[in-house]
């Protein structure tokens, strides 16, 4: 399964990533191949969990690319968890670098040639090991991901113009948005408090849930709490503002907003006609399944006249840590 991969000018770029255990994630190795997917469907050797709308300390390298100038990286494909940096030695060289979240740029940066990590795999076995040359420098610029930094923070002031106006460009929202291709014909059909949504991942998966989302203008959730899992909405099309009790966020195509746990909020769909189309990542899982329980079956063409037993709903959320604030339509 391929993700959206989240662009400059994104906060959770900018986030310090949280480390994770297996507790959390049991089934990290859907998630580690959903990565590589994305990854190598952007043409990209290395993707961070951030650059997906994850803060957690997780990124895929994939250097076999670039083994017809250095042989050796020909089966280079690790994952790395919780990695750390714990020595980095040599005389910094230059390279020029590209980022799959910072389109059109790619810019010469320094770095030094070798570097110590410890890490744990994709099975959670510890690793300490020494990694050199280009091996080296794609760890050291997804390392840069989950500490919340950017290969850009590394170019010398003042940045060229023109790297000016790509970073401005990118941040407005004027590139390619990069989403997935959803084959719906092989998805569970869901509609809730009257949007239709499409069940992506397995509901049983709980590591995260994916959920492509379609609401008519107006549409509103009902102001809630998710005590158990976090919320990632990316607009692929259409328009959505996300309320918080503090202020509202209005997101356009290629934009995203991270909810985290316990925070307060609603969305509506604000978009001026038309269908706004959102795809929504939750993680952990839990979501999925109380769509699956309280939702009601049905193709996108056949909307139900839905009646809400919000008792049964506050029920069923409950069980995966939501807090309902008040009924559906409503606002703080």
């Amino acid at each position: 399964m391929k993700y959206p991969i989240i662009t400059y000018g994104d906060p959770v770029l900018r986030q310090k990533a949280v480390s994770i255990g297996p507790e959390e994630y049991p089934n990290i190795k859907e998630l580690i191949g959903d990565m590589f997917e994305t990854m190598h469907a952007a043409q990209g050797i290395g993707l961070a969990a951030p650059q997906i709308g994850m803060p957690i300390r997780l990124f895929v390298v994939d250097c076999s690319a670039a083994s017809d100038r250095v042989p050796e990286l020909q089966d280079f494909k690790k994952a790395f968890i919780n990695a750390v940096i714990l020595d980095e030695e040599g005389e910094e060289w230059a390279f020029r670098e590209g980022c799959l979240s910072i389109p059109g740029i790619m810019e010469d940066v320094y770095r030094k040639p070798t570097v110590k990590l410890s890490y744990y795999d994709e099975d959670w076995n510890p690793h300490e090991e020494i990694f050199e040359g280009l091996a080296a420098r794609v760890i050291q610029h997804e390392y840069d991901h989950i500490e919340g930094k950017l290969f850009i923070d590394k170019l010398r002031l003042p940045l060229d113009p023109l790297v000016e106006k790509r970073l401005d460009d990118i941040t407005n929202g004027i590139i390619d948005v990069n989403f997935p291709d959803i084959d719906k014909t092989t998805k569970n059909s869901y509609w809730l408090f009257g949007s239709h949504h499409y069940v992506i991942t397995d509901p049983d998966n709980g590591d995260y849930d994916q959920v492509e989302k379609r609401s008519k203008r107006g549409v509103k959730t009902p102001p809630h709490i998710h005590g158990g899992y976090s919320e990632l909405v990316y607009v692929i099309e259409g328009e959505m503002t996300v309320h918080t009790k503090e202020q509202s966020f209005t997101l356009k195509p290629g934009q995203h907003f991270f909810v985290p746990k316990g925070m307060p909020h609603f969305l509506e769909a604000t978009q001026a006609e038309g269908i706004t189309r959102t795809l929504q990542t939750f993680a952990p899982g839990g979501f999925g399944k109380l769509l699956v329980q309280f939702g009601t079956a049905s193709p996108e063409d056949v909307p139900p006249v839905e009646t809400f037993d919000m008792e049964l709903f506050e029920k069923l959320s409950g069980e995966i840590g939501d807090v309902t604030l008040a009924p559906p339509g409503s606002g703080f």
